[in-house]
């Protein structure tokens, strides 16, 4: 479902190895999001990774939506291309039951509405 999703919000196609980073970037926010607070200082190194693969995607998203909805970066501030970038690697993320759909409807409002 991730490769479908990042092709239909994003518009661009997912590679094997960009899907297998996903996928592992996604299982440990997973379980660093359930986690105690205190588990985050002995798992550091999840804990880098996950922010420096956080950043790393909300970049290529944030640039992506730009680019394939040309008229959507026009309209909206940065801190609002920001704010959809989240909102788009969150559910990419956390995707499933019905959080799908309603995200997509909402994500698509908010192209739509550009």
């Amino acid at each position: 479902i991730l490769r479908v999703l990042w092709n239909h919000w994003i518009g661009d196609e997912m590679t094997d190895s960009e899907a297998a980073e996903f996928v592992d970037y996604q299982k440990k926010r997973l379980l660093l999001s359930i986690a105690p607070g205190w588990v985050s200082y002995l798992m550091r190194s999840w804990v880098r990774f996950v922010k420096e693969a956080q950043a790393k995607w909300l970049l290529k998203i944030e640039t992506l939506l730009g680019e394939s909805y040309g008229k959507l970066g026009k309209h909206k501030t940065p801190s609002e291309m920001a704010l959809l970038a989240w909102a788009v690697l969150d559910a990419l993320t956390f995707a499933g039951g019905l959080g799908v759909p309603t995200l997509t409807h909402h994500c698509i409002a908010v192209i739509a509405n550009g």
